[in-house]
């Protein structure tokens, strides 16, 4: 397992407050670089803008072994990015992760994978965008991959501390040092 400490850029609080009124299509007339591939979509209708800053996960195909330190890295205001390696078999994500991360207080989860359980995270209320709903989940076989490091979910590299942009349209990654600016 690899897990970094490094403190990510600093966003302020009243950017990110800022980014709540300006959904990902409304960024897309000024930006054209950072938007996730459409494939991934919120698992249920949202009905709002989600923003908040990465924590960012790098998982092994059909491990799911690092979500818990992944989740125990969240503060509140966080959005956990999730990197399945590609994985388009098994859930990486679901009802208890959800509720976890929720608990530690994240405003939402994008996985450039799938996650399972919809009823249960539409009833958490935690806004979770994937590829895909399968009925089979991950395990738990080793502990490989990497929690905060720049991973790649949906086409977009993402680093910890980015700032993500999301609603029922689409994502926006925004590098920290540019958020301020957009």
């Amino acid at each position: 397992m690899t897990t970094t400490l490094d403190t990510p850029v600093a966003v302020p609080a009243n950017v990110l407050q800022g980014f709540l009124e300006v959904p990902p299509p409304t960024i897309g007339h000024v930006r054209q670089t950072g938007f996730m591939d459409t494939e991934i979509k919120p698992i249920y209708r949202l009905g709002r803008v989600v923003v908040g800053r990465a924590v960012t996960l790098k998982m092994t195909p059909g491990d799911a072994t690092l979500t818990r330190p992944a989740i125990a890295a969240l503060t509140p205001g966080d959005i956990l990015v999730v990197d399945c390696a590609g994985n388009r078999q098994i859930a990486a994500w679901g009802e208890m992760t959800s509720l976890a991360a929720k608990v530690r207080g994240a405003v939402g989860v994008i996985i450039d994978g799938l996650a399972t359980d919809v009823l249960e995270i539409s009833d958490h209320d935690m806004p979770t965008f994937a590829s895909g709903l399968p009925a089979r989940v991950a395990r738990r076989p080793s502990h490989e991959g990497a929690v905060n490091v720049p991973i790649q979910c949906g086409g977009v590299v993402v680093n910890p501390g980015d700032v993500l942009v999301a609603d029922d349209n689409g994502i926006v990654v925004i590098p920290a040092t540019e958020a301020a600016e957009v």
